[in-house]
């Protein structure tokens, strides 16, 4: 198992419970993997260096996993869908 760590950055407009399900949803794709989530530091509201999709600002939140290797390429892969 190797530690990766994970910046994630959710829409602005995700609020309370839409923004704790997408938390919770990047979990369940880290255990589904094989791995697992250690820390998670909610960083807050942030406005971002460059427009990503007409959007300026967004949720910040950084995860730290621990992750077999051969599935750091998949939970990527499963993300990027």
């Amino acid at each position: 198992m190797r530690t990766y760590e994970a910046l994630v950055i959710f829409p602005a407009q995700s609020a309370g419970e839409a923004l704790e399900r997408a938390k919770s949803l990047f979990e369940e794709a880290v255990k589904k993997h094989g791995g697992s989530v250690t820390n998670r530091t909610d960083m807050g509201r942030r406005s971002l260096g460059y427009s990503i999709k007409k959007v300026k600002e967004g949720t910040v939140v950084v995860f730290d996993i621990q992750l077999p290797p051969l599935e750091a390429t998949e939970l990527a892969k499963t993300l990027r869908l």
